[in-house]
């Protein structure tokens, strides 16, 4: 049962004064009704379900009593009391009612139950799926409850899901309970709009089009996601001709009232003319009319006007029709055409016969002409023929061509032609004049070989003859034996060949043409460097050199022997020798600068020649490189403040070469003493301070007018001030206090520098506030001024007065020096220390000076502050010592009364006066009185109390007694929470979740509108959608072809559901086989779609997180599967789009597994790059990733664009050559042996110069080739006496023979004498590819600025290439015939006889016989050396019998032979 309380109301007392007359019937309806005697009462109902929002004061319904006639009142009274309902919100009261009547007392409960039985409800109307700015708190729900402020519960914020661009929306949950239990339950869907205006994803274009052709008038695309007002208007005007402008606004308004306008202008012009379709030119035959076709002429935006015109003109052998159209629109664009028709005669005749070519022998007569027959179609044809010649491919070959020419009446002209071909295919004939084939011939190399007599006949031209031959080498390189074939061929290239044999065999040694002889050489001279010289005729001699050395008596001194052996290829060698001696008689040179050194005195520095700095010589000898040296110091000359020192230095080489040198310095010593010059012991010749200074000790006195009688300002005299005086140098210093308007302080007796003065404002006559004492400061430097002494001032306030003046820098708040004070103060007042307070003594050269403390003082002054002021002015010598100095001590204190509990407390003062008084607790001083509460109001009224000390109290909102409490909220976690209030009100606002109360996110780092603790990211998404990603996800190269394009592996894929399987969340898993990435997501959507047909198309999306690595981001997977044959059938293969941010992969993935339990399959490598970021790199033309070679033809690993040779080079060094270079006839017997011209040499550089490019130039005399190259390599060795030996290499290019290719130029000098005497040759290897040469060169010059010299001729072909062509017995090399050869010295060949006679009327003699005879003195005639039994005829005993053996015949005509025993 409810328990009872105390009553909570007071009595209710009703008096009814008026008699009233019921029924017993009514009164038995009342709800209760008590009747005593004839009284009756009806009580007030019941309330069991009163809601809480009522109060139990509400409820007024009173006693209906009736009473009887005999009573003329009654008293209705009731008490309250409370009871305890099911929750804190509930009032349950029962009204004990009680009506006494004159015929009784009637008592009645009444039962007022108030409950809670509604939930709590949201205040603001917010909309499920409603659409709001972010700005505003209208989607916020506020909720309160009808009885309960307190409510438990609040809201909750989830599945925040990005719509679009600006949009995102998320789920608010209400669950709200009062203390009753009823609860609000609800949940609402809110889509948050940002504040910038909505954007248009495209905006169709505006465009210019052209009358008749259709335009664009697609709508504006925006990504809507609802709370979007999208308009269109368009209006149209008529601007131009035919056309119109057509103007389109789009306007796009979101939730926070943002719009985005954009227009689209499309204006129809007409700027097209009309078009014409005209028919088009025609030739006709002159047998042909013509035939006009029609024009058609149209125009897409308007009428037109056509105007046709025909003209006819005559023309060469025809006639013309000119058509001409002319048309117009509206718009003025003008069309025009013409069509030409044309009748001619323009078909040549035709010929009916052409004689045939023929083909004749060259030597064949031309036929005669036969005339071709031609045909016209219009009239007659006229036929002429010409005859020309042309050349065949040789000179002996012709064609003879007839041109035929038919020409018809109007010109038109056809050709025909007839070719009579003369050939020459016959071989000349040619033989020798004997039957040479099997001839042989036994040659010593070097010696020259008898040229062969040819018999050569052609029947039609000239020809020409060439001899080849094929070499075998012999046992050596000197040696061989050759077969020399010589070929006759005739213009028409029809040749003939004959051949013979050579033998060729070397037994002599290489020639020394020149030996160097025994030299003796200087150790710094060239070593020389000559050579011998050999000259090997049939082979290339190899020349070895050898040289030993014999070390001398010292290290500069040797002896060399030196050796050069040549040696042919057929073993045959010769040697030359010679002897070196190196000497060294060159004493060392001293390179050191030995000037005389003044060395001035330094603090610190040593005395004697320990003062000097240390010995240092720079030697250097010709021979010897490490000469020794010794050194020796020498005291030449001495004062009091100087040394003179002589150092005396001597050099030796190795050898025992002397050299010697010395060196002065001069040394100011060290003079000890004082050097300030206001000390009594200053020394005016001290170098160096030794801190011995002694100064005159200043007097001090209390009065200054004795010794300095100063006036201040206007009459301020220095009495009483203290005063420093240095009597030695003549100055002093001054100071003291003096009080504003009375005059000066006078010390204290016991100690003179210390005053003392009230604190306070000066009593000035005027009223002002002024400080109650100044300073006063006097400065006396005699002869002396602030240039030569430092006067410092210093000013301090120390309240505890402790203070070291023994260091004035350190012990003063302010310190300085004090003509830099007065030059402040003048610069300020623009006077000389006249302004500001300061006043110039008037007797100068001392001056002396007052100052405000407020002023210039520097120090802070306070009237009334107590404490010490330290005064101080010193006078500093240049050197450091106090001269002077004048200190004083200011106290300023203040009386009154101290203690600190009495009402007249002086807090400044500190002196006690004794005039304490102290306040009672009415605030009168000395008064009894105390204090309490005099408002009868109060709780706590004092009424004995004589004052109020305001400690009344009274009853606060909360009913406490002298309480402060006001009632508000006081729920510390609510909006409105009140810190001070005392009781609760109800009033408490919960503060949302995640948001303050006002409305705003609690934290929200990255500033996006989304609290951090349900942003998905704190930050910003990179192009990949990774959360403050730097793009490495998704960026990369993306084109397959680049060498650096990136795949991740291969992976699988599969659901978790299919047809038949249908699990609550449905997923999709792709992972790499590696683990290099992987994705799992959930089903977003899925749908299949029935094609035409049996087709199926599958259609599944899914949005998870993908894992790169270690980078993970949302993702979104879409497929799109298509069976072609249904359900039944899986395909092979899809695509899997993979979406994350700005980035998109297309995966191709076979297709397996279940239908109706899941899908599954294999995901190909795909590109790691989804995005390009331009980073892609390409294989160069060298395969190298990224490189820079555009070509590499040639693939010998090298970029063209550096290749010196794009492709190979030859054997003479040529790129892409043909040996042209370097080959040719290398036998120098060959009669096409050929060499280059002599050539000269130089350098731009010389013994004494070189330049950053040292370059040797080679030229031949006829330009037939060059060289220039870069020095490369330069080494000069000394050798034995004077010799030197200067090696040299160029590196540079050889051109010649039309061609150019790198080349090497290596030359070694050898100079006996040094560079005293040059050699005259000097060889030079010079090499290009596998081609050497030796060149033979000479020196004209080999100075300090350049080197220059010739060189010989030499053969340019290293390489043989078989084309060497030899004179034969009879034959010269230009292959003339030259019987004279056979003829000996003194006679000629007689061609009418065919011998030889004498020439010029000679005489018979044996110069007369020929070879292989011998001249008879007896007979006169010449006789054949012998004569051989086994082959009679062979007299030249060749082993054959030939032309030789003939001549011998006839040069012994007449002879008579007997047999050779």
């Amino acid at each position: 049962m409810p328990r009872q309380t105390e009553p909570i109301h007071e009595q209710l007392t009703l008096m009814k004064y008026s008699s009233f007359s019921f029924a017993l019937m009514a009164l038995t309806c009342l709800p209760a009704t008590h009747s005593m005697g004839q009284t009756q009462v009806a009580w007030p109902s019941d309330v069991l379900n009163g809601s809480c929002e009522l109060d139990v004061s509400d409820f007024t319904e009173v006693p209906a009593v009736t009473l009887d006639s005999t009573c003329a009142a009654y008293e209705a009274t009731f008490m309250d009391f409370s009871l305890e309902g099911n929750c804190p919100q509930e009032t349950w009261v029962d009204r004990h009612w009680t009506v006494v009547a004159c015929d009784g007392v009637f008592e009645h409960v009444q039962a007022i139950r108030l409950r809670d039985t509604q939930p709590p409800y949201v205040l603001n109307e917010v909309e499920n799926g409603g659409h709001y700015c972010v700005s505003s708190l209208d989607w916020l729900p506020l909720t309160k409850d009808n009885c309960d402020a307190s409510m438990q519960g609040g809201l909750t914020f989830h599945d925040t899901v990005f719509q679009c661009q600006g949009v995102f929306s998320f789920q608010i949950g209400l669950n709200i309970a009062d203390d009753c239990g009823n609860v609000l339950d609800t949940t609402y869907v809110v889509y948050m709009h940002d504040e910038t205006p909505p954007v248009f994803s495209s905006v169709p274009e505006s465009a210019t089009v052209e009358c008749g052709e259709p335009a664009n008038l697609e709508a504006a695309a925006f990504d809507d996601c609802g709370g979007l007002t999208y308009e269109l208007t368009e209006g149209s005007t008529f601007p131009f001709c035919s056309g119109s402008r057509l103007t389109r606004t789009f306007t796009l308004t979101d939730a926070c009232d943002a719009i985005t306008t954009a227009n689209q202008v499309i204006e129809f012009v007409d700027t097209t003319a009309p078009v014409i379709q005209m028919p088009v030119d025609a030739v006709v035959s002159c047998t042909e009319e013509w035939i006009l076709e029609p024009v058609v002429v149209t125009d897409a935006c308007a009428e037109v006007t056509v105007v046709e015109t025909l003209d006819t003109l005559d023309v060469e052998c025809g006639l013309q029709l000119i058509r001409h159209v002319l048309a117009h629109d509206e718009c003025g664009n003008v069309a025009e055409a013409t069509q030409i028709l044309t009748q001619l005669d323009e078909v040549a005749p035709v010929f009916t016969f052409v004689p045939a070519d023929v083909t004749l022998d060259c030597a064949a007569q031309s036929p005669e002409i036969v005339m071709a027959q031609a045909e016209d179609n219009c009239g007659q044809a006229v036929v002429m023929v010409a005859e020309s010649v042309e050349p065949g491919d040789c000179p002996a070959e012709y064609v003879v061509v007839r041109t035929f020419v038919a020409t018809d009446d109007c010109g038109n002209v056809s050709e025909a032609e007839q070719r009579i071909s003369f050939a020459d295919t016959t071989p000349p004939s040619v033989g020798l004049t004997t039957s040479a084939q099997g001839d042989t011939l036994m040659v010593a190399c070097g010696e020259s070989i008898p040229s062969p007599e040819l018999i050569v006949s052609d029947d039609c031209s000239t020809w020409t003859t060439a001899s080849t031959f094929s070499a075998q080498p012999g046992s050596c390189n000197g040696e061989n034996t050759q077969t020399v074939t010589y070929t006759v061929t005739d213009a028409c290239g029809n040749a003939a060949s004959v051949s013979r044999l050579l033998i060729v065999t070397d037994a002599e040694a290489p020639e020394v043409v020149s030996a160097p002889q025994d030299v003796v050489v200087s150790c710094s001279d060239a070593f020389p460097e000559d050579a011998p010289v050999f000259n090997e005729v049939c082979s290339t001699a190899n020349v070895v050199f050898d040289q030993t050395e014999t070390a001398g008596s010292c290290p500069g001194e040797s002896t060399w022997l030196q050796s050069w052996t040549a040696t042919d290829a057929c073993g045959n060698s010769a040697s030359v020798m010679r002897e070196v001696t190196m000497v060294d008689t060159t004493s060392p040179v001293v390179v050191s600068a030995l000037d005389a050194v003044i060395l001035e005195y330094v603090s610190g520095q040593p005395m004697g020649d320990a003062a000097l700095p240390l010995p240092d010589l720079d030697v250097e000898d010709n021979c010897d490189g490490s000469p020794s040296w010794s050194s020796e110091d020498v005291l030449s000359a001495q004062t009091s403040a100087t040394e003179v020192w002589i150092r005396q230095y001597q050099a030796q080489d190795g050898c025992g070469n002397v050299t010697s040198a010395s060196q002065q310095f001069t040394v100011y010593v060290r003079v000890e003493g004082c050097m300030d010059s206001y000390a009594s012991n200053y020394n005016p010749e001290a170098n160096e301070e030794d801190g011995s200074c002694t100064y005159c000790a200043a007097t001090n006195v209390p009065d200054g007018t004795a010794p300095d009688p100063i006036v201040i300002g206007t009459g301020m005299t220095n009495e009483h001030m203290h005063v420093a005086t240095d009597t030695c140098n003549g100055l002093s210093l001054s100071l003291g206090a003096w009080e504003r308007y009375v005059g000066s302080l006078v010390p204290e007796s016991d100690d003179l520098t210390r005053y003392r003065i009230e604190t306070g404002y000066s009593e000035a006559p005027e009223g002002a506030e002024v400080a109650k004492w100044n300073y006063l400061l006097s400065v006396n430097l005699g002869e002396s001024t602030f240039q030569d002494v430092d006067v410092t001032f210093g000013i301090d306030f120390d309240p505890a007065e402790e203070i070291d003046l023994s260091d004035p820098s350190a012990s003063f708040t302010v310190y300085g020096s004090l003509v830099e004070a007065l030059a402040m103060i003048d610069a300020q007042n623009g006077t000389n220390f006249a302004l500001g307070g300061f006043f110039q003594d008037t007797q100068p050269p001392p001056f002396g000076f007052w100052a405000e403390l407020t002023g210039l003082a520097g120090v802070t002054f306070d009237p009334n502050a107590n404490g010490v002021y330290h005064l101080g002015v010193y006078a500093v010598s240049p050197g450091g010592g106090v001269l002077a100095s004048s200190v004083i001590s200011v106290e300023a204190y203040t009386s009154g009364c101290t203690d600190v509990v009495a009402c007249n407390f002086n807090p400044a003062a500190n002196e006690e006066d004794g005039s304490c008084l102290y306040t009672d607790e009415c605030g009168d001083c000395g008064g009894a009185s105390y204090a309490a509460c005099t408002d009868d109001l109060a709780c706590n009224f004092d009424p004995n109390a004589g004052c109020d000390d305001g400690s009344c109290l009274y009853f606060d909102a909360c009913g406490n007694c002298g309480g402060t409490a006001f009632a508000g909220c006081t729920d510390p976690a609510a909006c409105n929470f009140d810190a001070d209030a005392g009781c609760d009100d109800g009033s408490c606002i919960p503060v949302p979740t995640f948001y303050d109360c006002a409305g705003d996110c609690s934290v929200d780092v990255d500033g996006d509108g989304i609290c951090d603790d349900v942003d998905n990211c704190v930050g910003g998404y990179d192009q990949c959608g990774v959360c403050n990603g730097d793009g490495t996800l998704c960026e990369g190269c993306t084109d397959p072809m680049a060498c650096n394009y990136e795949t991740l592996e291969s992976g699988v894929w599969e659901t978790n559901f299919g047809l038949s399987n249908n699990p609550e969340v449905k997923t999709l898993v792709v992972q790499g086989e590696n683990g290099g990435y992987q994705f799992e997501g959930a089903l977003l959507d899925f749908s299949i779609v029935q094609l035409e047909g049996n087709a199926v198309e599958l259609s599944m999306s899914f949005a998870g997180v993908m894992t790169v690595g270690d980078l993970a981001v949302d993702a979104l997977v879409s497929a799109l599967i298509l069976l072609p044959n249904g359900l039944a059938n899986l395909p092979e293969s899809a695509d899997f789009v993979v979406t994350a941010g700005n980035a998109q992969w297309t995966l191709t993935a076979t297709v397996a597994g279940d239908m109706g339990m899941g899908l599954s399959g294999v995901v190909s490598a795909f590109s790691l790059g989804a995005l390009d970021d331009g980073s892609c790199l390409y294989n160069d033309a060298l395969n190298v990733c990224g490189g820079s070679c555009e070509a590499d033809v040639d693939e010998d690993g090298v970029c063209d664009d550096v290749d010196p040779c794009v492709g190979g080079y030859d054997q003479c060094g040529v790129c892409n050559g043909d040996n042209s270079l370097c080959s040719g006839c290398t036998d120098e017997m060959a009669c096409n042996f050929e060499t280059v011209s002599e050539a000269n040499w130089h350098t731009n550089f010389g013994l004494a110069s070189t330049p950053n490019s040292a370059l040797l130039f080679v030229n031949g005399i006829s330009g037939d080739y060059a060289f220039e190259g870069e020095l490369t390599n330069l080494e000069a060795v000394h050798g034995n006496g004077d010799t030197l030996t200067v090696t040299l290499t160029f590196e540079g290019v050889l051109a010649a023979n039309g061609g150019a290719a790198n080349a090497t130029v290596g030359a070694t000098l050898v100079l006996a004498n040094g560079l005293g005497s040059l050699p005259e040759t000097a060889t030079f290897n010079l090499t290009a590819g596998g081609a050497a040469w030796l060149v033979t060169a000479t020196l004209d010059e080999f100075g300090d600025d350049a080197l220059s010299g010739t060189v010989d001729g030499f053969g340019l072909a290293y390489l043989d290439d078989d084309s060497c062509i030899y004179p034969d017995m009879y034959m010269n090399c230009d292959g003339e015939f030259v019987p004279s050869s056979v003829c000996g010295e003194g006679t000629e060949f007689d061609a009418a006889t065919g011998t030889c006679i004498p020439s010029g009327g000679c005489q018979p003699s044996e110069e007369a016989c020929g070879p292989n005879t011998v001249w008879n003195e007896e007979l006169g005639v010449c006789l054949p050396e012998f004569l051989s039994a086994a082959c009679y005829f062979d007299t030249d005993y060749n082993g054959t019998v030939g032309t030789g053996d003939l001549l011998n015949l006839l040069s012994a005509f007449g002879q008579v032979c007997s047999p050779e025993e």
